[in-house]
């Protein structure tokens, strides 16, 4: 780990080379988009930390210190490089800015997503509790904080996701951010159980946005659901009748992609039915289709 009296130039310097000798050597046109992207980020850099050190920040504990009241650019650069670096000490500035700084939630989110760690999920759980608590929740420090969480499969976790999946006093786009982030393995958890009612009722529901993603909670509760070579789905027949007439007639794009409903319907139906859904699947299938389902967050 990085130490908080560590020079910034040294620690950026070592992070890009560390990055270039990960680049992929067998896909080339891979490979060209991820020196792309790193040029641009060591570009951004010297021109960020030039403007650093004017302001007399030179170490990582120096960034993290002022972190909250650099002008913005400045302080989009300072959150890509702890990203970047992992910098467990800038966790508690970090959670500080996701709540208080409405310009940088994503982007602090992202950053502890990287960053992680036991304190900082536990963190980012009473964060979201005290969000659903209130009167007004915040739907973009629930965001933040979904992204800060994705890929954890903890009880405490996914419960905060599955009551964010639950509430429909909640926005859709953000109930259906949860549904996504939801990773359960075990069904005969209540967790499970809660997830399979919530991904039911939403296959109904009037927003885009859970109904697509209650459609692939299904596929995914379904797919995970084995013992041995025995496929044990039955209960997952409920929503069956509803998939099929989105299958047959709902062809509106995917909020943000660029397959239809119907497809992803076609293939939460073969994950009920065959528990490994269709190959290739929906995204594969559509993949020419230049379109984009909208994608809207307010």
């Amino acid at each position: 780990m990085a130490q908080s009296n560590q020079d910034l130039r040294t620690l950026f310097q070592r992070h890009l080379e560390q990055e270039t000798a990960k680049l992929p050597s067998r896909d080339a046109e891979h490979r060209a988009a991820v020196a792309s992207c790193l040029r641009d980020f060591a570009n951004r850099g010297e021109r960020s930390l030039r403007q650093m050190e004017q302001r007399k920040i030179r170490t990582l504990g120096g960034l993290i210190e002022t972190l909250p009241n650099l002008p913005q650019k400045l302080k989009d650069f300072g959150i890509s490089l702890l990203e970047a670096l992992k910098a467990k000490q800038a966790v508690p500035v970090l959670l500080q800015m996701l709540v208080d700084d409405a310009d940088c939630r994503y982007s602090c989110g992202c950053a502890l997503y990287a960053i992680g760690g036991k304190q900082t999920e536990r963190a980012l759980v009473r964060i979201a509790r005290l969000e659903l608590n209130s009167a007004v929740p915040n739907r973009f420090v629930l965001e933040s904080v979904i992204h800060g969480l994705k890929s954890s499969d903890s009880d405490e976790v996914n419960d905060v996701l599955v009551t964010i999946f639950e509430r429909t006093d909640l926005a859709g786009w953000l109930r259906g951010d949860a549904g996504d982030a939801i990773i359960l393995a075990d069904r005969r958890t209540r967790l499970f159980h809660r997830t399979w009612v919530a991904a039911l009722r939403g296959l109904t529901d009037t927003d885009i946005d859970v109904q697509f993603w209650s459609m692939f909670a299904i596929a995914r509760l379904a797919s995970r659901n084995r013992i041995g070579q025995r496929i044990c789905n039955e209960r997952f027949h409920a929503a069956l009748p509803k998939l099929r007439e989105i299958a047959t007639h709902d062809h509106r794009l995917a909020p943000g992609f660029w397959w239809p409903m119907s497809a992803e319907a076609e293939d939460t139906i073969a994950c009920i039915e065959t528990g490994t859904g269709l190959h290739p699947e929906a995204a594969e299938r559509w993949i020419g289709n230049k379109e984009r389902g909208p994608w809207i967050r307010d």
